[in-house]
């Protein structure tokens, strides 16, 4: 049997069905290919522009240049409003961008939430998603969620689950060299397509920014984040090796605020 990520919504019923209903009996049998929201690299193809960046960040560092950035720019301030569902990008007019957008959230929450997830409060989960849009970026506070929403903490991570199970948010754990602390540790929340956070509610530039960052960064491998209590902090690191930090508009003194971090735990 194959699945792929053909629609959105018959891919969450695929995926839980696989997953809840014949787990066992599929082993051996089952090839399930994920395919994710466009990167801005597939996007610009689907615009018929070329956005070949390379395989690593170091190979996309050394293509990079300022020709290509200007010619490219129109663009990614699209993909960074409306993000990456095929249709959408393919859509032209920015109004109907809005309502396609809005048309996949509604057949989400209308089809698959109330189908498959038989949840009693179903204007919690509403509510929980729309606070998660605030929050994209943010480490969950369980408690404060809970407290919101005026459900329990275990009805919470219910939630939780099944919106990461769905390909609807993902969560990131925090950097750390010691396994059980990083399994431990609070986990940051990103939307797999900052498109639909951002039509959820109006997001903050910066948030959208950052989410966006990270959903091309989870193609190239392993994403984490580091924040001690002193606040020390950086955004994103890859594949336990390489800090990045992520900024609107980046100065010099980030730089080194972020050099002087990576060299304190190891990293590039």
């Amino acid at each position: 049997m194959i699945i792929t990520r053909l629609n959105f919504s018959s891919a969450v019923r695929a995926s839980l069905y696989i997953k809840n209903l014949f787990p066992e009996s599929l082993i051996g049998k089952k090839f399930i290919f994920e395919i994710f929201p466009l990167v801005f690299e597939e996007f610009l193809l689907f615009r018929d522009k070329n956005g070949k960046f390379g395989p690593s960040l170091n190979q996309q560092n050394k293509n990079k240049n300022q020709t290509f950035y200007e010619s490219t720019r129109k663009f990614y301030d699209e993909y960074l409003e409306y993000c990456g569902f095929p249709e959408v990008v393919l859509t032209k007019q920015s109004k109907n961008k809005i309502l396609k957008i809005k048309d996949i959230f509604k057949s989400y929450f209308e089809k698959d939430v109330k189908n498959l997830a038989a949840f009693s409060k179903i204007n919690s989960f509403r509510d929980l998603i729309l606070l998660l849009a605030h929050l994209n970026g943010e480490k969950l506070d369980i408690t404060r969620l809970s407290s919101e929403i005026g459900v329990s903490r275990m009805t919470v991570y219910s939630y939780l689950s099944f919106l990461k199970e769905t390909y609807f948010i993902r969560l990131v754990s925090p950097f750390s060299r010691n396994v059980n602390r990083k399994i431990s540790g609070t986990k940051k929340v990103y939307f797999c397509d900052h498109g639909i956070a951002n039509h959820c509610v109006r997001v903050d530039k910066e948030r959208l920014f950052k989410n966006c960052v990270f959903n091309n960064l989870i193609k190239l491998g392993r994403v984490n984040y580091y924040q001690k209590r002193s606040g020390e902090e950086i955004n994103f690191i890859l594949n336990k090796r390489i800090g990045i930090e992520v900024k609107m508009m980046g100065l010099e003194s980030n730089l080194r605020k972020l050099n002087k971090i990576c060299k304190k735990i190891g990293l590039n």
